[in-house]
């Protein structure tokens, strides 16, 4: 009953009005202000720009003992998943 309360019937002008704004719609063109061509050239990256990230000391495995001393691997002690 709610959705038959809200019904809007619409002459076929006004539906006709209605789908020619929406196909001017879609024919709009949006850009951000600093949007780049993606034809245009575009630079190496530098090696300064992507350097990986190293550790400085060694990564805990799962299986490995704890770091606590508990008697547990890590994966079952502070490496946990919850």
């Amino acid at each position: 009953v709610q959705y038959l309360t809200q019904v809007q019937i619409k002459s076929e002008s006004e539906v006709e009005a209605l789908e020619k704004r929406n196909t001017e719609d879609e024919n709009i063109k949006m850009e951000h202000a600093s949007a780049k061509s993606p034809l245009s050239t575009k630079k190496e990256p530098s090696a300064e720009e992507h350097q990986p990230y190293i550790r400085k000391e060694k990564k805990m495995g799962r299986n490995e003992p704890c770091w606590c001393d508990s008697g547990k691997k890590f994966k079952q002690c502070h490496g946990k998943l919850t």
